[in-house]
C-alpha cells in the first residue's frame, strides 16, 4: 500500500483504491472488446445458445461502458471542468437524441430498432471519449492502460494475422461460421456467403483475395481497430533511443505485427489514413527520414505484394466493384442531402439503420461524414467536425509532460488515420472496433498539457529556415521518457 496515501488520510486512500479499481476495469473492458465476438460465435455455434442469448453477449460491452460512465459521472460531477471543445461534443450528442425523436413525432415510419441502432452508433465517439475524460478524475494510470491495450492488441493481431496466413477460407463459414453468425445473430440478411459478408473480394482479371477479419466480424472494422496500435508502435520505434535496445526490439516487433494486421484486411481507406498520419508524425516528431522510409516501405508492400496489390491495380484500371460501390453510395448520399438539407433523421443512414429498416431507410453509407450529416443535419455535423478537429489539434499539437511523447502523438495519429479513413467508412462509429480508440483519446486529452509543438506559422512562411531550426534543437527536448 502507498505510504503517502496512508499519511494523507482516508480520502487519499479511497482515491488510490478507486484509481486502481477503475484502471483495472478499463483494462478488462479493453480485453473484452476483441474477445466478445469469438465468445458469442462459439457459444452460439457449439453450445447452441439462442440468437437472443448471443445478442445479449454482444450487448455486454454497451452496458459495461454505460454503467461505468454513469457511476463516474455521479461520483465526480462536482469536479468536471469542460474544455471549450467538450461543449461541441455535448451539442452533437444532444442533437443525436433530438434527431432520433423528432422524425417519429413528425410521422416517420422507420422501425424503432433502426433508430436505436443508428443512435447507438452515432453516440459511440462521444460516449467513449466522455468515459475516458471521467476516468481521469479517478486518477487512473493512463500509461498503464495504454501499455495494457498494446499487449491486448498484440494478441488480437497475432490471431488475425495467423488465421489469415494459416487457415483456409472455408474456416470462416464452417468451423468458425462467421458468415452465418453475421446473417442470423447480427441480422445482416444479405450476408449469405464469404463474398457478401465482405470476407472475400473478387478482382476481375486478377483473382480473389481473402480478407483478414481476426476476432471481429468485418475486415474494415479490423483495420480500424489495429490502426491505433500501429501508430503507437511507429511512434515508439521512432522515439526509442539506441541504448534502449530491448524496448526498441519489442516496439519494432509490434510494429511489424500491427502493420500486417492493418494490411491483411485489405481496407484501402485505413491504409491511406495511416500513410497520411505517418507524414504528420514525421513533421511533429522531427523524424523526416524515418517518416519517408515508413511511408515508402508500407506503400510499396501493399502495391507490389499479392493479393494486396490486387486492390490497388483494380482501382487503377477501374474494375474494382468496391470502388464503384463507394462512388454510387456517395452519389446517393448527395442526392439524399440535397432533398433534405436540414437532415433526414437518425435511422436513415449507415449499415444497421438500413438493415433494421427493412429497406425503408435512405441507406446513406460508406462515408462517416455524409452519414452524420444525413442523420443529424448541418448543426450536428458542424459540431462533430469542430470537436474532431479540436481533438486532433490538442493531441498532435500540445506537449503533455507527464506521459511519453510517443503515446500522446501516437494516439493523435491513430485518431487522424481513422478520421481520414472515415471518407470511406464509419470508422469512429462501430463500437467494438472504435471504442478503444475513443476511450484512449479521452484519457490522453484529459492529461494536463503545456505549450505547443509548432509555436508559429514559420513552417509555412519560411520552410527552409524552420526545418533548420527544428534540426538544431537539442535532442533532449525530443527524447522519450
Amino acid at each position: 500500500m502507498d505510504s503517502s496515501a496512508v499519511a494523507a488520510g482516508p480520502g487519499a486512500l479511497t482515491r488510490t483504491r478507486e484509481s486502481r479499481l477503475v484502471t483495472w476495469i478499463l483494462i478488462a473492458f479493453l480485453l473484452w472488446l476483441p474477445l466478445q465476438t469469438p465468445v458469442a460465435v462459439v457459444a452460439w455455434q457449439y453450445l447452441h445458445l439462442s440468437v437472443q442469448a448471443a445478442q445479449a453477449i454482444l450487448l455486454v460491452k454497451d452496458l459495461w461502458a454505460a454503467a461505468l460512465f454513469l457511476i463516474l459521472l455521479v461520483r465526480h460531477w462536482r469536479e468536471i471542468r469542460f474544455r471549450w471543445f467538450d461543449w461541441f461534443a455535448l451539442v452533437y450528442g444532444v442533437l443525436v437524441l433530438i434527431y432520433s425523436l423528432v422524425p417519429s413525432a413528425l410521422g416517420s415510419h422507420l422501425p424503432a430498432l433502426s433508430v436505436i441502432a443508428s443512435a447507438r452508433e452515432l453516440l459511440v465517439p462521444v460516449e467513449l471519449y466522455g468515459l475516458g475524460r471521467l476516468a481521469q478524475y479517478s486518477g487512473v494510470s493512463t500509461v498503464g492502460i495504454i501499455k495494457a491495450f498494446l499487449v491486448i492488441a498484440a494478441g488480437a493481431a497475432a490471431f488475425s494475422v495467423g488465421a489469415f496466413f494459416l487457415l483456409p477460407e472455408t474456416f470462416w463459414n464452417s468451423t468458425y461460421n462467421l458468415v452465418l453468425f453475421i446473417h442470423d445473430v447480427q441480422g445482416v440478411t444479405t450476408a449469405t456467403d464469404l463474398g457478401r459478408a465482405s470476407l472475400l473480394n473478387s478482382y476481375p482479371g486478377l483473382g480473389t483475395a481473402l480478407r483478414a477479419v481476426g476476432p471481429f466480424t468485418h475486415p474494415v472494422g479490423t483495420g480500424v481497430y489495429f490502426a491505433l496500435p500501429l501508430t503507437l508502435a511507429v511512434c515508439a520505434v521512432w522515439m526509442s533511443g539506441a541504448r534502449r535496445r530491448l524496448a526498441l526490439g519489442v516496439a519494432a516487433l509490434g510494429l511489424v505485427l500491427f502493420a500486417l494486421a492493418v494490411i491483411t484486411p485489405i481496407s484501402r481507406g485505413t491504409w491511406i489514413g495511416f500513410l497520411g498520419a505517418v507524414l504528420v508524425c514525421g513533421v511533429l516528431l522531427h523524424k523526416y527520414r524515418l517518416a519517408v522510409l515508413t511511408f515508402v516501405v508500407f506503400a510499396a508492400f501493399v502495391a507490389l505484394v499479392p493479393p494486396f496489390s490486387y486492390s490497388i491495380r483494380s482501382f487503377g484500371n477501374g474494375t474494382d466493384t468496391s470502388t464503384i460501390g463507394h462512388v454510387d453510395a456517395v452519389a446517393n448520399a448527395v442526392q439524399v442531402i440535397a432533398a433534405a438539407p436540414a437532415g433526414s433523421g437518425v435511422g436513415q443512414a449507415d449499415q444497421f439503420g438500413a438493415v433494421f429498416a427493412g429497406g425503408g431507410a435512405a441507406g446513406v453509407g460508406e462515408n462517416m461524414y455524409l452519414a452524420a450529416y444525413t442523420s443529424i443535419g448541418p448543426l450536428g455535423f458542424i459540431a462533430f467536425i469542430i470537436w474532431l478537429a479540436a481533438l486532433l489539434v490538442e493531441l498532435l499539437g500540445r506537449h503533455r509532460p507527464t506521459i511519453p511523447v510517443w503515446i500522446s502523438v501516437g494516439v493523435g495519429a491513430g485518431l487522424l488515420a481513422e478520421a481520414a479513413a472515415g471518407m470511406t467508412a464509419s470508422t469512429l462509429m462501430r463500437f467494438t472496433n472504435a471504442a478503444s480508440l475513443c476511450l484512449l483519446v479521452g484519457l490522453v486529452t484529459a492529461v494536463p498539457s503545456s505549450g505547443w509543438r509548432l509555436s508559429s506559422l514559420g513552417a509555412v512562411r519560411h520552410p527552409r529556415q524552420w526545418l533548420a531550426s527544428r534540426k538544431a534543437k537539442p535532442a533532449a527536448q525530443l527524447s522519450d521518457r
